[in-house]
């Protein structure tokens, strides 16, 4: 059996900032969503882009990106993710696994 282990992340997942209840409104300004996106972005682009095989998520949502104590972002669930392994010369995808989570 193989386990990924997170540190404790203390503010939870985009979704709970985003949305914390049907009361009250998220206390996210403009700057931290910005910076919440552009961490989502390069986590992505690094999976797709910089990894040893291109790493597809195929499940980003709010409630899978988390949010450290200085919301800084960290993907997670990578159950349904694929990974693709290409073909060096011509860089056409050869083959598509499932990642079994």
């Amino acid at each position: 059996m193989k386990a990924l282990v997170f540190p404790l992340i203390q503010n939870g997942s985009l979704e709970k900032c985003l949305y914390p209840n049907d009361q009250e409104e998220s206390d996210l300004s403009l700057i931290p969503r910005l910076n919440i996106a552009i961490d989502i972005t390069q986590g992505m682009a690094y999976l797709h882009h910089h990894f040893f095989v291109q790493v597809l998520h195929c499940d980003l949502k709010p409630s899978n990106v988390l949010l450290d104590e200085d919301m800084i972002t960290c993907l997670r669930y990578f159950g349904i993710a694929s990974i693709c392994f290409t073909n060096l010369k011509d860089s056409e995808i050869t083959s598509t696994h499932e990642i079994k989570g």
